[in-house]
């Protein structure tokens, strides 16, 4: 899941996927992993320009906020 970003494959299907598998796919690994990837300051994001890496790292971490919050609130799918 999350791992997929740090491998710098695809974060943004790697968390929609995270998303639909809901709830019981989330382990404890993958919440803390998770929230890793929504929080820490290191670039996920890692081609184009500087100012679009900025920006699409930004996007990235919020969605994995979004993804979290939804999945360790019981908020369902976002």
């Amino acid at each position: 899941m999350p791992a997929s970003a740090e491998e710098d494959a695809d974060p943004g299907t790697a968390l929609e996927a995270l998303s639909a598998l809901g709830r019981e796919a989330l382990t404890g690994d993958r919440i803390h992993r998770l929230t890793a990837l929504a929080e820490r300051d290191r670039r996920v994001v890692c081609a184009g320009l500087e100012g679009e890496i900025i920006r699409a790292d930004e996007r990235l971490r919020e969605k994995a906020r979004t993804v979290l919050a939804a999945l360790t609130t019981g908020g369902g799918t976002p």
